[in-house]
């Protein structure tokens, strides 16, 4: 069964840092779903509902989402992203 990925990242998001916010977000994912924490299969919210969670530019989170299903960590369904199914 699909789920939803409970999103933890705003804490982890720290806008005084030098590295970009995208470079931060795509670490924060990657190290999600390293640890187990974004399960296979799972939803993650649409780019304009993680830009409001987030409180970014949506453009910012689509250049995430981008390079996150360029590097092969995530899958593109039409307007929804899920992580990709790997053997674990």
């Amino acid at each position: 069964m699909l789920q939803n990925w409970h999103v933890g990242l705003r804490d982890r998001i720290d806008r005084s840092r030098r590295e970009p916010l995208h470079f931060q977000i795509v670490n924060a994912i990657v190290q999600d779903i390293e640890s187990g924490r974004l399960p296979s299969g799972a939803y993650l919210p649409s780019s304009r509902g993680l830009a409001a969670m987030l409180d970014l530019n949506r453009k910012t989170v689509v250049l995430v989402y981008q390079h996150l299903i360029a590097q092969g960590w995530l899958t593109s369904l039409g307007t929804r992203f899920q992580r990709i199914y790997r053997d674990e």
